[in-house]
């Protein structure tokens, strides 16, 4: 099939080579829009595993401030 094309002449050659251009297009958007939603997820998922460990040093640093406000600990003894 493709060897007809061929030999038929130089227009037919070149809309066959613009067809595969076209089609390998198609597939780089298809594979493109596939990976970019793969790295978007991705990218959440690090972003909320960050936060969760941003909120617990938050939560254990407000814990230290406390248990040095009411005196039931020392400066030295929350860093330790």
């Amino acid at each position: 099939m493709i060897n007809f094309y061929v030999k038929s002449g130089k227009a037919t050659t070149f809309v066959l080579i613009d067809l595969i251009l076209y089609a390998l297009q198609i597939s780089n958007v298809f594979f493109y829009r596939h990976a970019l939603k793969k790295v978007i997820a991705s990218g959440f998922a690090f972003a909320l595993g960050q936060a969760m460990v941003f909120f617990i040093y938050a939560g254990a640093l407000r814990f230290g401030c406390y248990l040095i406000s009411i005196g039931d600990m020392a400066a030295i003894e929350v860093l330790g």
